[in-house]
């Protein structure tokens, strides 16, 4: 999206403060990606670890 915006700009066809609203939103986009994929990462660790018998409450193996 931001490069489309960028190539509209060079052309004149969109202002500088448009530009930086489409970079902003592309980098907002990331940082939700890289918080969903983390949290995915955490659960899927933690139902392994229950899997295998770890109580996360009690920090304890069963």
């Amino acid at each position: 999206m931001t490069h489309l915006t960028l190539l509209q700009h060079n052309a004149m066809q969109v202002g500088v403060f448009s530009l930086l609203e489409a970079k902003q939103n592309e980098l907002q986009k990331k940082s939700e990606s890289f918080i969903k994929e983390k949290n995915y990462w955490v659960a899927k660790l933690e139902l392994d670890m229950l899997l295998i018998g770890y109580d996360k409450r009690n920090r304890a193996w069963e």
